[in-house]
């Protein structure tokens, strides 16, 4: 049995301008914190139980992949092209 990729693996949105830019910000707001010699919960620290655990630099991308990926499986369906403006 092969299986095709789903809708959602295919599917391109667009970002408006507004939408952009505000992700831009936000992701300067975390490269602040992330250059900061100060905490920030999920940032430059674990999650939950783990929230006083100091995540070394090298290692946040990974962090941030691990949490993204533990949310996927409570996403529920795919997302159809309507929702994407298309």
């Amino acid at each position: 049995m092969t299986s095709s990729p789903s809708p959602a693996a295919t599917s391109r949105c667009k970002l408006s301008a507004a939408a952009r830019d505000a992700m831009e910000r936000s992701a300067e707001v975390v490269r602040r914190l992330a250059d900061s010699p100060e905490p920030a919960y999920g940032v430059s620290t674990g999650f939950g139980s783990l929230a006083n655990v100091r995540i070394p630099a090298e290692r946040r991308e990974e962090l941030q992949r691990a949490l993204i990926r533990s949310t996927l499986p409570a996403s529920g369906r795919p997302w159809s092209a309507r929702w994407c403006g298309r």
